[in-house]
Formats: C-alpha cells, structure tokens, sequence
C-alpha cells in the first residue's frame, strides 16, 4: 500500500430487476494526489449483469465529479489506474439501455467511488483534517465544480483549517480567483463542523443546512472533495495529530534564525 496506513474497501448491495446485486471496490493511494490525476489505483467488481457499452458509460459518469476532484497535495503522476468488471453472476436482466435499473447502478456506483474518494482524502500523507466545498447555485455544473475545486485546493485555505481559524476571507479568495462568469459579490459562505454550522457571509440569500458556499443565481449543485484531506458534506475530524518531526524541525529554525539574530 506504499504510504497508506490502512487498507480501502467498500461495498454496497442493491436490487435490479428483483435480484441482489453487489459492487464492491479495493484501492490504494495517499498522496500525490490531485484532480484528474493521482497515485492511485482503484478496482471495482460488480455480480450485476451489465453491458460492457453501458458498464463504460457508468463509470465515465461517475468519475468527473468524484475522483477528478478529488486532491491531497496537487501533486500528480502517471500512475493512476480505475477499472471496474461486472460478470453478471446475479442473475438480473442484462441493463443493456438507459433505464431505471441503470441509473440504480449509476447511484450505486456513485455511492461507492465518493466513500473510496473520502477513504483516499482522509488518509493524505500527514493529514489531520477532512474537508468538504460543497457549492449551490451555480450558473451551471462546471462552473460549480471548478468553485469547489479551487476552495477545496487552496494551500491557504488548508493552512486556516489546520490551525482551526475560520478564516473564510481564504475561501473568498479561492472563489475569487476561479475561471467563470459569476459574481463574488453575492456569494455566501458557511461553515460547519461536527454538525455544527454557521453563516460567516451572508448576501441576501435564504439559509441552507451544512456547510457550503452559495452563489446568487442559477441552480447547479456539487460537493466537491480534496486534500489535507478533503471529504464530501462536511468536515469533519478536527483533532490534530501532532508530528513531532515537524515540531523538531521548528525547535531547529528557530535555534538557527535567534543565533542569527545575535
């Protein structure tokens, strides 16, 4: 598992057409991990009889919003390998089109990739926390999504969590700062942690439940997951784990920079 400190699986059952299916996925990965691309490997197998046409299309529907936002580090590598096989084992009628039972896959196979990507975030190279930018409101999907990605990416944003200041100006900043034709003035932003919450920008807009940032107009909707690590709905784990090499390596500046300054 190179620097992952415990192993990542996760399965779910669900019903097609009358029969039990199952998904399950293994996969590994910790760091160098960040949108699009990342260390990782993920494998999927599933007993539910489903076209190899429409096996792909799940999958690459899937992915976009889950493990393509999903970040740790921002660092990437060519090592990033997904792959998911069905043999059809449980006996339910072959979804060889668009139908109910397909988008009952598609939501198990949603469930599954954002518990995996959470497993991922949570056990980042040295991370203490679990975050969430959940948006709403966007004019459109993708603008949503790279809101979300730019917020949940930020080293500065991190740096607030981990030292546990709501610094949301932080948050302002990343939105601020990502490609889309959106206002910043009527942009809100929530905090919350522990399932507890608070407005920390309000503009004019009803409140919603859960942390998230909302913007002024339009009706898309996406929670998006990264590093430090990054999770989907909310933050949650907010008890530091203290590295002591960090420590020591802040006794030595600071012993270097006073002798300095003597």
């Amino acid at each position: 598992m190179t620097t992952d400190t415990h192993k990542k699986e996760y399965a779910i059952q669900f019903e097609l057409g009358g029969k039990t299916c199952t998904v399950g996925a293994i996969g590994k990965g910790s760091g160098m991990i960040a949108p699009n691309m990342a260390t990782m490997l993920a494998f999927y197998t599933t007993d539910a009889a489903v076209s190899p046409v429409l096996l792909e299309k799940a999958l690459k529907t899937v992915v976009p919003g889950t493990y393509n936002q999903m970040s740790v580090d921002l660092d990437t590598s060519t090592n990033d390998t997904l792959i998911i096989m069905a043999s059809g084992l449980a006996g339910n009628p072959e979804i060889a089109e668009e139908n109910a039972d397909y988008d009952a896959f598609v939501a198990a196979l949603t469930a599954i990739a954002e518990h995996m990507c959470a497993e991922h975030a949570g056990d980042g190279e040295g991370a203490t926390h679990l975050i969430t930018c959940e948006v709403t409101h966007a004019p459109d999907l993708k603008t949503a999504r790279a809101v979300s990605r730019s917020v949940v990416c930020s080293n500065l944003f991190k740096a607030a969590v981990f030292g546990r200041d709501a610094n949301w100006g932080r948050i302002l900043c990343a939105i601020g700062y990502t490609p889309g034709d959106f206002s910043i003035d009527k942009v809100c932003v929530w905090l919350s942690s522990a399932g507890r919450g608070v407005c920390v920008r309000e503009r004019s807009l009803p409140p919603v439940q859960r942390g998230r940032s909302r913007q002024g107009a339009g009706r898309a909707r996406y929670a998006g997951q990264g590093g430090y690590g990054h999770r989907r709905r909310k933050c949650q784990g907010l008890g530091l784990r203290p590295d002591l090499r960090l420590r020591e390596d802040q006794r030595r500046l600071q012993n270097l920079t006073g002798a300095r300054n003597r």
